[in-house]
């Protein structure tokens, strides 16, 4: 049993392209970063939510989610990567108000950007 298994959570994503893998299947990538650090670049599709609002208000995450990706079945927590702690405290917080599956990704948006996959920018 992995890590993830565990603590209770669908499943680690270990890799870029499981994460692009997993959002073509419907799980939105979810964003944890500063919206400064998410406008200067992010994942294709993700929705920006801090880590510290999730904290305060999981119930309102979901609804935020739900409202901006209604088909939305799953969700993927990122942060930059190297915060494993801060990964798991928000999933932890998440996973008694939503109903979607949750996965983590730990390695985070440099991994993502080390893979060479795309960037969005808002900037």
């Amino acid at each position: 049993m992995d890590a993830w298994t565990w603590l209770g959570f669908a499943t680690g994503v270990s890799t870029a392209a499981e994460l692009a893998r997993k959002a073509e299947a419907g799980a939105v990538p979810l964003d944890l970063r500063s919206p400064e650090a998410f406008a200067a670049g992010h994942i294709p599709g993700a929705v920006n939510v801090t880590a510290k609002e999730v904290l305060a208000d999981p119930a309102a995450v979901q609804a935020r989610v739900r409202k901006e990706v209604p088909e939305a079945r799953a969700v993927t927590l990122y942060l930059a990567g190297g915060r494993e702690a801060d990964l798991y405290r928000a999933a932890f917080a998440l996973e008694g108000e939503v109903r979607l599956a949750i996965f983590l990704f730990p390695a985070g948006f440099s991994a993502w950007k080390a893979e060479g996959r795309p960037v969005y920018s808002t900037e």
